[in-house]
């Protein structure tokens, strides 16, 4: 850049002397040039090798003269008042790029800060009692389509004690609680009750119309529930951070009716799987308890599509 803005005037020394002012036009650092006719020194100057303008033809020459020796000031003058612009934006840009990288770093920071207090500990003892319920539905299933009620019946007491110690356990001690168990703990006890209701109806045990309300009931809740999972969590929304059991964004809150509705869905299993071995297949109690799981299990439903008070977002200061 120097070599291209200044190539019109070559750099004196810092002691060197002129004593013919033929030769001695000279520049210094932008101010007007100056004749030396006495022995002078030029301290920091620069001999001007203009050429001339209005004949285009050069006076490179010791012994030449230029005709319009001030050019050589003004034109570097301006050159020079361009270069320091140049640097100044030179650094005012580097400065910009600084805050913005130490802005950027900063935002990150905070990012995992949140992202830290996002993520809980799910390896609590409630969660692994709902995982244990999971774990048992296929067998349970096995059991009741081949026939055998005694164990299938006895499976079933066991998972239904798992699903009332998870809940004590979680209010007796808080560092037991978890978002996640939230929405395991029903999960698991939806998905046990759909299978026993679908494999007691291939057994005959309970009518098709009342397992397909329960199905289409369960699925628009799991459907809504997807929803509002997808709409809680922070970005970047991608498939692996929607299924991270670890991000939690939604906790939700069993209404009354609803526990009530799980209560008589599972006590209606109870009753329909002890049938077979107490010999009391299509008694009339079993038909009352049908009608009155129905009418709950619709209530129940409703109250979860239409009640926000069924869920609250996680963390909400974020």
């Amino acid at each position: 850049m120097a070599s291209l803005l200044f190539r019109r005037c070559m750099p004196l020394t810092k002691t060197s002397v002129y004593t013919d002012a033929l030769n001695a036009i000279v520049c210094q650092r932008g101010r007007l040039p100056f004749l030396t006719n006495v022995n002078r020194t030029c301290f920091r100057g620069i001999r001007c090798g203009y050429d001339d303008i209005s004949t285009g033809e050069g006076h490179n020459n010791d012994s030449d003269v230029p005709p319009r020796p001030y050019e050589c000031a003004r034109y570097r003058t301006r050159l020079q008042k361009t270069h320091d612009s140049l640097y100044k934006t030179r650094d005012s840009l580097r400065k910009t790029r600084l805050d913005m990288s130490a802005h950027v770093r900063e935002t990150k920071k905070i990012v995992k800060e949140h992202m830290g207090n996002l993520r809980e500990n799910i390896l609590t003892v409630p969660n692994g009692l709902s995982f244990f319920r999971l774990c048992s539905t296929p067998v349970l299933g096995y059991m009741v389509v081949a026939g055998s009620f005694t164990p299938a019946l006895a499976l079933f007491c066991v998972s239904g004690i798992t699903d009332v110690l998870d809940g004590q356990i979680a209010r007796a001690f808080p560092s037991q609680q978890s978002s996640l168990g939230t929405l395991l703990d029903p999960m698991a006890d939806k998905v046990l009750v759909a299978t026993l209701f679908v494999t007691l109806t291939v057994s005959g045990l309970i009518p098709v119309p009342l397992t397909a309300l329960i199905i289409l009931r369960d699925g628009i809740i799991l459907s809504c529930a997807s929803y509002i999972r997808y709409k809680s969590l922070p970005p970047p929304k991608t498939f692996h951070r929607y299924f991270d059991v670890t991000l939690a964004t939604v906790k939700f809150s069993p209404t009354t009716i609803s526990k009530m509705n799980t209560a008589l869905q599972l006590g209606l299993v109870a009753a329909t799987l002890a049938a077979p071995v107490f010999s009391y297949v299509d008694h009339v109690a079993l038909h009352w308890l049908w009608y009155l799981t129905g009418i709950t299990t619709v209530t129940s439903g409703m109250m979860y599509i239409f009640t926000k008070d069924s869920y609250k977002y996680a963390k909400q200061n974020l």
